[in-house]
């Protein structure tokens, strides 16, 4: 959430485990950055217990728990779903390797 709603100049945003879209901890996410040159990759998990679609405490309003609307304004983003994975994205293996292939 702190890399995704910081307005300072970024020209990359890596976003892990943040759905990009209301949930318990931030009702009323606004995703900062310049729409046209801010690049953003979002991994999540599709079971995450925190914003996932079917967590209790977020899924409400539409709730998708991938943030792929949220960030559909950014010509350059990238959403990555980790089918039955939670919140610990650096835990599974293909974290560092979507990671890097984004940078690159």
């Amino acid at each position: 959430m702190t890399a995704g709603t910081w307005p300072g100049n970024a020209s990359v945003k890596i976003l892990l485990a943040w759905s990009c879209e209301h949930n318990y901890f931030c009702p009323e996410p606004v995703l900062a950055g310049n729409r046209k040159t801010t690049k953003v990759l979002n991994i999540m998990g599709s079971d995450d217990p925190y914003f996932g679609a079917n967590d209790s405490l977020s899924a409400d309003d539409g709730v998708m728990g991938h943030g792929a609307k949220a960030l559909s304004d950014f010509d350059d983003s990238k959403v990555v779903l980790y089918p039955g994975w939670g919140h610990r994205i650096l835990d599974n293996p293909n974290a560092l390797h979507d990671i890097v292939a984004f940078l690159d």
